[in-house]
């Protein structure tokens, strides 16, 4: 049997004092265990609130274009913002999803474009913006019928649309905003050749 001198007073109560049960040793562990797995899944899903483009390119003007998604079918959704909100917490969403949604009879494909400054990654309207052209490996030109602008204001409930089945870019100048995004979606047909 060993000594109780050696036995490490950290695992000891001093003389007089009851040890803390056990079982509230395990529940405030737990307790700090799950605060930073709640702590730690909040980061998690914030990061993945903040989609990446699929393709960009430098514009003249110094200005970013980017391609955000494309998308094929009848029924189109593309999502502005993915939100921060978390299930089964009582914290409410602290930034709602925000999605813009398009539907035609037939099938279609939109490409959907943002434009962003270089140096500071602000959103920049594409007032400007007229038509695009799809061209296949063969060559074949595809070019946009129709266009519409969605965009996203910072704290604002719902996402803005213009015109999103409108047959004739380009749109008139959007206000001086907090944007979060500014997005067009021009529609092209699929029509075989």
């Amino acid at each position: 049997m060993s000594n109780p001198e050696t036995i490490p007073i950290a695992t000891r109560a001093p003389e007089g004092e009851p040890r803390p049960p056990r079982l509230l040793r395990t529940l405030l562990m737990v307790g700090i265990g799950l605060i930073i797995a709640v702590g730690l899944l909040v980061l998690l899903v914030v990061h993945l609130g903040h989609p990446k483009p699929l393709a960009q390119v430098t514009l003249q003007d110094g200005s970013i274009l980017q391609l955000w998604a494309i998308t094929t079918g009848t029924d189109h959704e593309f999502v502005l913002d993915r939100g921060t909100e978390i299930p089964f917490l009582p914290i409410g969403s602290a930034h709602p999803r925000r999605t813009a949604d398009a539907g035609f009879g037939w099938d279609h494909m939109i490409v959907w474009l943002g434009r962003v400054d270089a140096e500071t990654g602000q959103p920049l309207d594409l007032d400007w913006f007229s038509h695009c052209v799809a061209v296949d490996a063969n060559g074949w030109k595809n070019p946009s019928t129709m266009a519409g602008r969605v965009h996203s204001i910072e704290n604002a409930p719902q996402v803005a649309e213009q015109g999103l089945l409108r047959d004739v870019p380009p749109f008139s100048p959007l206000p001086e905003a907090d944007y979060n995004k500014i997005i067009v979606g021009a529609v092209l047909d699929l029509a075989t050749r």
